[in-house]
Parts: C-alpha cells; sequence; structure tokens
C-alpha cells in the first residue's frame, strides 16, 4: 500500500493508510468540495487508474465510499444525493 500512500500524501498531506486516514481524508475532502466531494475523489482514484496505481485507486475507491456515507449521514432522510 505504500504506492497508494505516497500519492494521496502529496493530495492530502497525510498517508492514507488506515480507515481512520480513510475518513480524515474524506472529511477534508467534504470540507473543500462540499456535495461534490465523492465525484472529487472519483476522479482523482480514475486518475490513479490512469496512472496504473492501482494502489492509489483502490485507496481512493474507500476515500469515495467514506464520502459518500458521510454525506448520507448529514442529509435529512429520503434526499438523493446528486
Amino acid at each position: 500500500m505504500r504506492a497508494a500512500a505516497a500519492c494521496l500524501e502529496c493530495e492530502l498531506g497525510c498517508p492514507i493508510t488506515s480507515d481512520l486516514d480513510t475518513y480524515r481524508a474524506a472529511n477534508e475532502l467534504i470540507k473543500q468540495y462540499g456535495d461534490a466531494a465523492d465525484i472529487e475523489a472519483a476522479m482523482r482514484a480514475d486518475e490513479r487508474l490512469a496512472a496504473v496505481d492501482m494502489d492509489g485507486e483502490a485507496a481512493w475507491l474507500r476515500i469515495v465510499k467514506a464520502v459518500e456515507e458521510l454525506l448520507a449521514k448529514e442529509r435529512p432522510e429520503g434526499e438523493k444525493m446528486h
């Protein structure tokens, strides 16, 4: 997972090596991009895939899921995402 940590460290300022790090990154993206944070994370996953960085892509896909989970908790019940 070292490649994922390296690619995410430069993006967010800290390596993504645990679930806690994943949720910290997700929270930072939500602060920066609001409701579009999941889209931003998905684009970063796509960038890692294009760079043939499978560990980086996997890390970003975990962040996408964490962002979606956190955003769902913030929305009133029944409100749709995007």
